[in-house]
């Protein structure tokens, strides 16, 4: 039996001449370190959400600036039509439309991005957080413990042999 990840052995819960069933935990890693990088990435996450309810609201403000610079701009043609504005005004209008039609372009690609940042940020944690499971080692089958090579503050890595289980 060997642990999934490196770590520093924290319990072994049973000893030599035991049986044990599947699923029952062995040996628990120490988890500490494990469990701030779960915290941190949980955090993350709810950034990355809140992230996207500013970018949502951006969105809105450039829409209202859009629609009102469409609403400007249809004026000044008319205006324009009955020689009551300038071409000049026209420009203008037209330059507000089109920094106004750019300002809701950015805010979707931004919320794309904070999209795509919120799917990392979950990875992130469910990453974190299989991690985190696999410092408890559980029985993969009932057997019986024959041998126990480690102790609790032993450091061990993938493939190191903790105890030795055979199937009965």
């Amino acid at each position: 039996v060997s642990p999934k990840i490196s770590g520093r052995i924290a319990k072994v819960m049973v000893d030599q001449g035991e049986h044990v069933s599947a699923g029952r935990t062995l040996v628990t890693l120490d988890d500490a370190e494990l469990q701030q990088q779960v915290a941190i990435s949980q955090a993350n996450v709810e950034a990355a959400n809140a992230a996207i309810e500013r970018l949502k609201t951006d969105r809105v403000r450039a829409v209202a600036v859009f629609e009102q610079a469409q609403r400007s701009h249809e004026r000044t043609q008319k205006l324009v039509q009955q020689k009551a504005a300038s071409p000049d005004d026209i420009d203008k209008a037209s330059e507000a439309l089109a920094v106004a039609e750019s300002g809701v372009s950015r805010a979707e690609a931004a919320i794309n991005e904070g999209q795509k940042a919120i799917i990392a940020a979950e990875k992130t944690l469910e990453y974190h957080r299989a991690r985190l499971h696999d410092t408890k080692i559980l029985a993969p089958f009932d057997g019986l413990i024959v041998k126990r090579t480690r102790e609790p503050g032993d450091v061990v890595v993938p493939g190191s042999s903790i105890l030795t289980l055979i199937s009965m």
